[in-house]
């Protein structure tokens, strides 16, 4: 586990250690490819079998462009990123809303079921979720075909992936014992990927246009 203050530090030093393709590296990190890790301070180079890795932070929409230069947005590491971009950024005043205890107690719950559970299990569809995924990823190719050659074609076709990994993620905060993957799951990754694939088109209209963005959105 690795924490910095801001997100941006983190994208500005990514290629500061080594002359390697450090992008590269977390683009196989998100297909869970192999790899290998060579540091200078370790002699016996680092395998990993199946790397997981989850990169997770704020950045203040001013700073998109420098982040994601719209030059060199076509390595594909953008495009894997689920951007929450919301339309309301009002700052609001402080209030006596109360922190939803409840709410908290089932997250730290179902965390803590997670942590225990140390087996793998292998969720399987259900005939009517099947069908309900292949139906959206027919639609999605749709998509992807008419924005060929395009950064929005480039988006649409990782929400194959990502509609999957949603969908499987839904059903286990349902019920972590499930062995297959039910509808309410995959409604839900309907859902959640076309708010992710309107936040993505936010952030690309922000990229390509920084002058004019407010004035267009």
């Amino acid at each position: 586990v690795s924490l910095i203050d801001e997100i941006i530090s983190f994208f500005e030093g990514m290629n500061n250690y080594s002359k390697t393709d450090q992008i590269g590296i977390y683009l196989s990190f998100w297909n869970n490819q192999a790899t290998t890790i060579d540091r200078v301070s370790t002699p016996i180079p680092l395998f990993i079998l199946e790397p997981y890795l989850s990169i997770i932070g704020g950045l203040q929409i001013n700073a998109l462009p420098k982040v994601f230069p719209a030059d060199k947005i076509n390595n594909g590491f953008m495009q894997r990123f689920l951007f929450a971009f919301p339309d309301d950024a009002i700052k609001h005043p402080i209030n006596n809303n109360l922190q939803n205890d409840d709410l908290k107690r089932k997250y730290d719950e179902f965390i803590l079921e997670c942590y225990k559970k140390k087996s793998k299990t292998i969720l399987k569809w259900n005939s009517e979720a099947k069908l309900y995924f292949y139906n959206w990823q027919k639609d999605n190719c749709e998509l992807v075909n008419e924005n060929q050659e395009t950064i929005k074609g480039e988006i649409y076709s990782k929400f194959d992936n990502h509609f999957l990994r949603l969908a499987t993620l839904l059903q286990i905060m349902k019920d972590i014992n499930s062995n297959e993957i039910e509808m309410d799951a995959v409604i839900g990754a309907d859902l959640l990927c076309k708010y992710f694939i309107n936040s993505a088109f936010k952030v690309i209209a922000k990229i390509q246009n920084p002058k004019n963005y407010f004035d267009t959105l």
